[in-house]
């Protein structure tokens, strides 16, 4: 199943803004969500999967690979300006597009990646908008 999600993702901190988004307390809270959200989603639903398990009772616990094939092919776009966003925090992952919308209003960025995203859908078998 191929399935496309699109994200908008916008961090501009601002000197006592009410907004989380604007907030530069919240960067490491929102970097951490920002890798959950698509590394994180991107190994759940990949076709590598890691279990940890005991060798025995006293015995170490070791990590075991298991290649699933009952995977999801996903693709995770993230429109984020270059000038306010989190995404070089991330790992570099060919399944994750960082893309910038090179607009100027950040309010318009949620609007670009649900019409981008609808744009595509004819390609995927499911798109999801976060």
């Amino acid at each position: 199943m191929k399935v496309l999600l699109a994200i908008p993702h916008v961090f501009a901190p601002k000197l006592d803004s009410q907004y989380s988004s604007q907030t530069e307390s919240k960067r490491s809270v929102k970097e951490k969500a920002l890798f959950q959200t698509t590394l994180g989603n991107l190994q759940r639903h990949g076709p590598d999967q890691w279990i940890h398990a005991s060798l025995g009772n006293g015995k170490p616990v070791v990590t075991r690979h298991l290649k699933s094939e009952l995977y999801i092919d996903i693709t995770i776009q993230l429109f984020t300006p270059k000038s306010a966003s989190l995404a070089d925090s991330l790992p570099s992952d060919a399944r994750l597009q960082v893309i910038d919308p090179q607009i100027s209003d950040f309010k318009q960025i949620p609007l670009f990646a649900s019409k981008r995203l609808l744009e595509q859908a004819n390609d995927y078998d499911l798109v999801g908008y976060h």
